[in-house]
């Protein structure tokens, strides 16, 4: 089916109708009931597949259920044997339309070994279309539906069987329990002691006499506490010997198997009618080929997150040894200023700052970089959180295999979470300790890290065409160098970094700050407080830049001129963010927006401080956008091209960075089809795109 060959958003809109949707749930899915299914799906092309579980990940809990609709017909079927030989017949024969894809397929592969043909994902499509929306089922139903599904929430609060509480994420029930302090007495239990020992017996409910009688025999003193004798209630239980304590449940099971079939029915029929609508408005934006680049990246993300990496929790052991000996000193160094305080509180930081005269509005990490050179102290507080933030990253690595699960950001770069990878700092002795914990799965095996070479910069090189930054590129030569002895007037020729002059490399620091800022839309008061100068040095560098390399000023200007005039910026590949400014002198403008014009406006402070943001926002867009679409483009072709024909297991992606593991006799030949692979995906011109990455057994060997 071609793209073009969709429902009118009109004709889906008015199909609607309102309607009540209602599950025939199959409690027995035995070949009857398969029959029935498969008879009224028989003209059915697009079916919406939802299962409902009693857990977040496949091995946390069980498979309650599956539902099923084309849009007028809705199923509810709890799984057993007969599932696969249902799902089968229909998998050749139709596509699949789901909300987050990855999350349903993990179940159905796990506990079927069932694994969905043609498939398309409505919150996929929501991204594509508007990567700063919120991606929720529901949310999407009110906006483009006009319905208004029950939470989840909603529904256990009406139709559980036993009141539940929510708490922390998750659902409790209050269950009562024998009072482990009076252990069902009721009654407080008081302590003795002999004298000349450390230790306590407990007194039971026994008179004075028969303690005093047992301790005379054994030759020692009592030492009696309190009102021992004469038992009163227990405090814990208030003599009740037992109390409530909230216990863990899962609460699908509490629920009407009838309202948990029309819930997940619900979920279905908005599914697959958002997607009639969304691929209509994929193909209207430009946006089809994106939506398909992030539909076929989901399944490799899929596999990446189920397998997971191997972690050495013997070498873990050592580093986080190391981590905590890290916070141990700077948090004994910050107990000089502060003896009882807590380094880790904001409060008490704020009182410690303040008794060395540093008076701060705010304690986090831009106000103490600021007032670094003033005092040691907040130096040393910034040392601190940096070694208990790897401390607490560390931790979370405690176990054999970590499985990290991947979002999707506003750029169109991967987030990762439980653990967050990119919480590891790149270029740091305690990042490479750290990544060094990760691991092949076997001794026969090796860990293979590529990672794409100032990505960024040659992005930029390609689309401003600025000729100093291609002819460095194209030559191999240092363009932060250049640059730098360009502005400070010298000639950049040093053999080596240890040949070069303390001065100089100070120097290129502060410029290649600026190359790399100016994509984010760094102004002067970031470049001075980042280089420690005044404003007026900083807005001197920035002059004197602009008039070496003016093409990449003005391509960065291009991209806020789009955001302003068309609403939008977009990738190499043609992703698109889009853009509402609310400042009245950035609305109705039309063609060209001069520069200077725009930076007047800035500097009246007539753009708000949102759409100054925005204004930043677009410059980096295109950017940082076109290094994600390549790194997933990437990512596919190495999964067809490398994983399956040598039996290679993507393992990782941070950034523009990509983590394999494959045998040792193989390492060599995948390591080239991969660098291959990944500096031909995307086609800069005449700017050469340089991979560069190694094999060892651990990820921070190889990185």
């Amino acid at each position: 089916m071609k793209p073009t060959d969709f429902y009118t958003y009109a004709q889906t809109i008015a199909s609607l109708n309102r309607e009540t949707v209602t599950a025939t749930v199959i409690e027995d899915l035995n070949p009857s009931a398969i029959a029935m299914v498969l008879s009224s799906f028989a003209d059915s092309s697009h079916i919406a597949i939802d299962v409902e579980t009693r857990g977040f990940e496949p091995y946390d809990g069980g498979l309650h259920g599956i539902g099923l609709s084309d849009g007028i017909r809705h199923y509810y079927i709890i799984p057993n044997s007969n599932v696969v030989a249902l799902l089968e017949e229909l998998n050749y024969r139709v596509t699949w339309v789901l909300h987050n894809a990855k999350f349903d397929m993990k179940w159905l592969e796990f506990y079927y070994k069932f694994t969905l043909s043609k498939v398309e994902d409505t919150m996929i499509a929501a991204y594509v279309l508007n990567p700063d929306r919120k991606l929720k089922l529901a949310t999407l139903a009110s906006e483009y539906l006009n319905r208004y599904p029950m939470d989840f929430s909603e529904l256990v609060m009406r139709y559980s069987s036993e009141p539940l509480t929510t708490k922390k994420g998750g659902y409790y029930k209050e269950v009562e329990v024998t009072c482990s302090h009076c252990k069902g007495t009721g009654k407080e239990r008081g302590k003795a002691r002999v004298k000349g020992t450390k230790e306590w017996e407990v007194l039971e409910d026994m008179g004075e006499a028969l303690w005093v009688e047992k301790i005379k025999d054994m030759g020692k003193e009592l030492i009696l506490e309190g009102e021992l004798y004469k038992p009163k209630k227990c405090s814990k239980c208030n003599g009740a010997g037992h109390k409530l304590e909230l216990e863990p449940v899962v609460p699908i099971d509490f629920l009407p198997l009838r309202e948990v079939g029309n819930y997940c029915a619900e979920d279905c029929y908005e599914t697959v009618k958002l997607w009639h609508l969304f691929k209509v408005m994929l193909v209207k934006e430009d946006l089809y080929s994106i939506y398909e680049l992030e539909r076929n990246v989901m399944p490799i993300l899929k596999r990446m997150e189920v397998q997971g990496v191997h972690i050495d929790q013997q070498r873990l052991g050592e580093v986080k040894e190391l981590l905590k000996s890290n916070v141990d000193f700077w948090g004994s160094e910050y107990q000089l200023y502060d003896a009882n305080g807590n380094p880790s509180s904001p409060s008490q930081v704020a009182k410690a700052l303040a008794a060395v005269g540093l008076m701060l509005e705010s304690t986090d990490k831009a106000s103490l970089q600021k007032v670094k050179d003033s005092h040691p102290l907040p130096e040393i507080i910034l040392n601190y959180r940096k070694a208990e933030k790897l401390l607490q990253f560390a931790t979370e690595l405690d176990k054999p295999v970590i499985r990290t699960s991947y979002g999707y950001t506003v750029t169109g770069r991967l987030s990762s979470k439980n653990p967050n990878l990119q919480n590891i700092p790149a270029k740091s002795e305690e990042g490479s300790l750290i990544r060094q914990c990760f691991v092949a799965s076997s001794p026969d095996k090796v860990i293979l890290a590529l990672d794409y070479s100032a990505f960024e910069y040659r992005i930029i090189a390609y689309q401003s065409n600025d000729p100093l930054l291609k002819q460095c590129f194209l030559e191999g030569k240092d363009f932060h160098g250049i640059l730098t002895g360009m502005i400070f007037g010298y000639e950049w020729d040093f053999p080596s970094k240890k040949l070069t002059p303390k001065s100089c490399l100070q120097q290129r620091e502060g410029v290649k700050s600026l190359n790399y800022g100016l994509a984010y839309g760094m102004g002067a008061s970031k470049l001075s407080r980042m280089l420690q100068c005044s404003i007026e040095e900083a807005q001197d560098l920035m002059a004197q830049h602009r008039e070496l390399v003016p093409d990449i000023w003005a391509y960065l200007h291009s991209s806020r001129e789009s955001a302003i005039v068309n609403g939008y910026t977009k990738t190499i590949w043609g992703r698109k963010r889009y853009y509402t400014f609310n400042s009245p002198c950035l609305q109705g403008l039309t063609g060209d927006v001069p520069y200077n014009y725009l930076e007047h406006l800035m500097a009246d402070k007539r753009i708000s401080y949102e759409d100054m943001a925005q204004l930043r926002e677009s410059m980096n867009h295109p950017i940082q956008g076109t290094n994600a679409d390549a790194i997933k483009a990437a990512k596919i072709e190495v999964f067809k091209q490398v994983c399956i024909p040598y039996g290679t297991r993507l393992l990782l992606t941070v950034h523009d960075e990509l983590v394999l593991e494959t045998d040792k006799a193989n390492a060599d030949a995948v390591y080239r089809a991969t660098k291959k692979i990944m500096e031909e995906v995307i086609d800069l011109g005449d700017i050469p795109v340089i991979v560069e990455g190694s094999i060892a057994q651990s990820w921070g060997l190889a990185k």
